[in-house]
Parts: structure tokens; sequence; C-alpha cells
């Protein structure tokens, strides 16, 4: 009987950063700005534009020497560590289990992120991995032409496959999918993915699954109160962030929710442990470290993971394994 897939699951890391806003009506839908429609639209435009953003800091990060990414530039322009802890994480999953493992990796709001191709490129990804990207259907079309019209994207995708087959919601290819969707409803993430061939049985019953995110926390201090400002003013809202504004309201959430384990820590402890002082040191990531330091303790990095049948799989899994695993051996 064939495994059912591992998963994992990661919603791509976003940067916001002040942006100054069209006026009012000024958004070229000929909307009247005052009605619902127009104010949903805006709030959308405004998620869109942290994808921009993203973007822009993450190619500056790269041209610093922060970390290597060979692919970034063609998305035309997140920090060092939010970066490097979920790639760890990615990297010890698609370890587990062995190579002939099947694994399907969903990765909610994409952007321009270039996973995908920086995995594929290092020879983490095999045949038996499956790669799930949703986003906005505008972001979707944009990244779709990128990547069809760029030889070195192109290539990766479509190695000895029959090719590319771009449709109105998206792109697909045997191993990759770029896919139209509205995150704000599970019946229509659920329905794209399937359509698109993610495991019914995964999306049944996260018996074997990895779930990474990253998160604002401590709304409500005097740094908070300004990040949320500031975030707002881009008509940018965190509404579940007063929800679960710490490390152990976050844990907790996802324990609620029927994961077996979850592991949270903030980014401080990310750069601490899993970086290490002579990493740290060589990219110096700031001049200033107390403001670095109140930064980075605002966010944190959520891993839940399922394992109904108590395999143990994910017994190792941990955010801060300061080690990568070997880039497995395809078979």
């Amino acid at each position: 009987m064939e495994k059912p897939a591992l998963t994992f699951s990661f919603a791509a890391p976003k940067r916001t950063t002040q942006r100054r806003q069209p006026p009012a009506g000024h958004d070229g839908s000929g909307a009247d700005p005052r009605s619902p429609a127009a104010k949903a639209m805006a709030e959308d435009i405004a998620v869109m534009l942290t994808n921009d953003d993203a973007a822009v800091s993450k190619l500056s990060a790269v041209r610093l020497g922060y970390w290597r990414d060979n692919f970034l530039h063609h998305f035309v322009r997140g920090y060092y560590t939010r970066v490097a802890a979920i790639h760890n994480v990615l990297r010890q999953f698609l370890a587990a289990g062995g190579s002939d493992t099947p694994k399907q990796v969903v990765c909610l709001g994409a952007g321009f992120d270039t996973t995908y191709f920086q995995k594929k490129s290092e020879g983490w990804l095999g045949d038996n991995v499956v790669f799930y990207e949703l986003d906005f259907g505008e972001v979707v079309k944009r990244k779709s032409n990128i990547i069809t019209t760029c030889r070195e994207l192109h290539e990766l995708i479509a190695h000895n496959e029959a090719g590319i087959r771009v449709t109105e919601e998206g792109l697909h290819t045997k191993n990759y999918h770029l896919i139209t969707a509205d995150l704000r409803s599970i019946e229509h993430v659920d329905k794209v993915l399937t359509t698109a061939g993610l495991d019914k049985r995964w999306a049944a019953t996260y018996e074997k699954a990895v779930f990474v995110t990253y998160e604002q926390i401590l709304p409500d201090d005097a740094f908070g109160r300004m990040m949320l400002k500031n975030l707002e003013e881009r008509n940018v809202h965190l509404h579940g962030l007063h929800a679960r504004p710490s490390i152990e309201t976050q844990r907790s959430a996802y324990l609620a929710l029927g994961w077996d384990e979850a592991q949270v820590v903030d980014m401080n402890a990310i750069s601490d442990r899993l970086l290490g002082r002579d990493e740290l040191a060589r990219i110096e990531m700031f001049d200033e470290v107390e403001e670095w330091r109140l930064t980075q303790a605002h966010y944190c990095i959520v891993l839940a993971t399922t394992d109904a049948s108590k395999s143990g799989i994910w017994a190792d899994l941990s955010l801060i394994q300061p080690t990568p695993p070997a880039v497995p051996t395809q078979q």
C-alpha cells in the first residue's frame, strides 16, 4: 500500500515597511471608496504590497552577504534569522523518513518566496517531494510570468517533465504548483489544494504533518503599540494578534487545535542558539544591538507537529537544531 505523504506547511515570511497609500478612491477600480467592496479591495491591496516590501528587504540582505539566494533577483527584489529558522526546519523535514517517503510542502501566502528554487538547486527536492504555493491571484500571475520567461527558473521546475501548464488560477508541473487562493476561506484552500493533487489522506486527518509560521507577539507594550500603529496606517490589520499575544498563548492555541506538539521561541532565541556567536559576528546585522533585540522579542516562530501513529518521526525536529542534516540521497 502506498504511504500517505508527510506534509510540511509554512507561512512565507513577510516584512512590512512604511509605504505611502494611494488616496481613497484612487485604486483604479472606480468603486465608491466608502463601499464594503472598495474597503475589502483596499485591504487586499495592502496585504499584497507586503510581498513587494519583503522581496526588496530580502534582496538587500542577500547583496550584503547575510545569506545566499541565487534566485531572488529574478523576483525584483525577512530578515536573515526568520529565513534561517524556517529553512532549518524544512531541511529537517525533508530528511525525515528517507528519500523514498512521499512528502508535500505547502507555502501559504508565498508571494515571491524562492524556497522551492533554492532547495531544488541544492538537491533537496527529489521526485518524492511536491511543492504547493498559494497567494492572491495578482501575485500568482506576476510570479508565474517571471517563472515562464526566465530560463533558469523554467529549467528547475520543468526538468525531466512534460513541461509547464499555465491556467487561469496558476501554474502547474509534476512537482510544483503555484495556485490562486483566498487564505481567509478554509473551504476554498482545501478545494484548490485537492484539485492540484494534495494527498487527501493528509487533508482529512493531518496524520503526519508539520506547520511553521512567523508571528508577531507582545502587542500591548510601547514597541508593540507602535508596530501595530505603523501597520494599521498601511491598512494591514493583524486580526488574531490580541487573541494570542505571547509565546505561552501561541503554544496553547496550537495544542487546543489538535496538534500533538508545539514549539514556540522568540527570534532572540533563534539568533542566539541557531546561528551562534561566530555567524552573528560575521553578518553584523545591526549596530544598535539593544534595538535589534527589542525588535526580535516581538516576533516568534511556531513549529507544530502531528504524529497520529506515534511513530516518533518528528522526535528530533527542532527550531534551534544548530547543525542542519545532510542533503538526502535521491533514489
